[in-house]
Order: C-alpha cells, then structure tokens, then sequence
C-alpha cells in the first residue's frame, strides 16, 4: 500500500510492481485456461476451467494480495455472481466454474510470491550514522 509520505519515485515503484505482478499473473492464470480447453483436461467437460471465471477471479485475487482483505466484501459477491450467472446461462457447468475459482485464486497468489522484480527489492542503504565506528 502507499505511504501518504511516499516518494513519487516510490510510488511509481509499488505501482509498476503491482501491474507488472497482475499482467503475469492474469496471463499465466488465463493461459493455462485456455490451454485446459485446448487439450480438454477433464474427459466430457471441453470447456474446463472456465476463462472468464479464471479472469475475473485472478484480478480479485490481486486486488486483494495488494489492498488488503479488506477488499473482499466487494470482490467475493461480484466473482461468485458471475459463476451463478455462467452456470445459470448454461454456459458453463458447476465444475468448470469452480475449475476456473481454483486456477484463478492459485496461479496469480504462487506468482506474486514467487516475483522477484529487481525493481521491487529494497536495500538497505547506510546512513551516515551507520558508518560510524
């Protein structure tokens, strides 16, 4: 989160991170999606896991990894209305949608972790003080 003292230059640090660590984690989530319907997964269930539910619960997964579980009062009501509504369309099934809440949620929280930008690690620089012996 931002410090309201935060330098511009921190700023755009921790934002830059925040979308660098959302793209790849979007991405990953949803291409492993589309390559599960590609090579159909699960035997009878060509459309597992869901792409749109992958999507939509990969952003919430980073909203949520960078605001804070605060954010999931908002998020947990619209992801799951979405899987209501696809399974109630017919679009997809109950296992699908669910396949796509497991992928959406793992994927990004294991690559948000695993992210080591260069750009995000801090150092500690000495202080004058410090140099003291």
């Amino acid at each position: 989160m931002l410090h309201p003292q935060a330098t511009a230059r921190e700023r755009f640090r921790i934002t830059a991170a925040f979308w660098g660590r959302s793209l790849l984690g979007l991405g990953v989530a949803v291409a492993l999606a589309e390559l599960g319907k590609a090579t159909e997964v699960w035997p009878g269930h060509p459309l597992f896991p869901s792409g749109h539910t992958t999507f939509a619960m990969s952003a919430a997964t980073c909203i949520v990894l960078q605001r804070g579980k605060g954010w999931l009062w908002l998020l947990v009501p619209i992801v799951g209305l979405m899987g209501v509504c696809l399974v109630y369309g017919q679009w997809h099934t109950p296992d699908e949608v669910a396949g796509g809440l497991v992928v959406g949620s793992v994927v990004p929280r294991l690559l948000w972790k695993l992210s080591t930008l260069p750009f995000v690690r801090r150092t500690a620089r000495p202080v004058s003080a410090d140099l003291r012996v």
